[in-house]
This record gives structure tokens, C-alpha cells and sequence, in this order.
């Protein structure tokens, strides 16, 4: 397996408690790309209701939130609009969660 082979584990996170706007669009600035393709996207372009929070998580902390993770995929809710259903893709350093 390649849980044996390579010490690769899974697991499956089911929470349907919507993600905070705030603490994602800070995730999203401290996502490891060139500052060029950070003004791409912002969670904004989702749904244009995100605000900022001054009390959120450090950025040097969400940046490695991640890293060691190498694939997640699945849906998620954002607190901004709690019916909405986004769907959530990262692999390595690409990120995106589209509506």
C-alpha cells in the first residue's frame, strides 16, 4: 500500500460548519505563490461579501498549515453564504475553491 511504501495517510474530514470568509481570504495571502498570481484571485471573486479579521491566525502559520499535505479535494461552506456548496482542490501549491 502506500500507506507502507511511501508513508502516505488519508483521512476524511466531514464538517459541515461553514469556513470563516476572514480566516480563508488570509490563508489565500499567505498561499505560497508569486505576489503576481495572488491578485488573480481572492475570495472575493467568490462571492464579494469577505471581510478582514485583525485577530486571525499569524500568516508564517497558515502558510505551513498545508505542507504536509499533498492532495485534498471536497466541498466546502464559507460563513459569508452558508447555502452555497464551493468546491475545494489543492495539490502541492495550487489552490482553488470555486463556487
Amino acid at each position: 500500500t502506500a500507506q507502507q511504501r511511501f508513508g502516505i495517510h488519508t483521512f476524511t474530514y466531514k464538517q459541515r460548519r461553514p469556513f470563516s470568509a476572514a480566516r480563508l481570504n488570509k490563508l489565500f495571502e499567505a498561499w505560497p505563490l508569486p505576489e503576481e498570481n495572488k491578485k488573480t484571485f481572492t475570495l472575493q471573486d467568490l462571492d464579494g461579501s469577505a471581510g478582514g479579521d485583525a485577530a486571525a491566525t499569524p500568516a508564517d502559520h497558515l502558510a505551513s498549515a498545508l505542507k504536509p499535505v499533498l492532495r485534498s479535494k471536497g466541498f466546502c461552506w464559507i460563513d459569508s453564504d452558508p447555502l452555497k456548496m464551493h468546491e475545494w482542490a489543492h495539490a502541492g501549491r495550487t489552490l482553488s475553491v470555486q463556487a
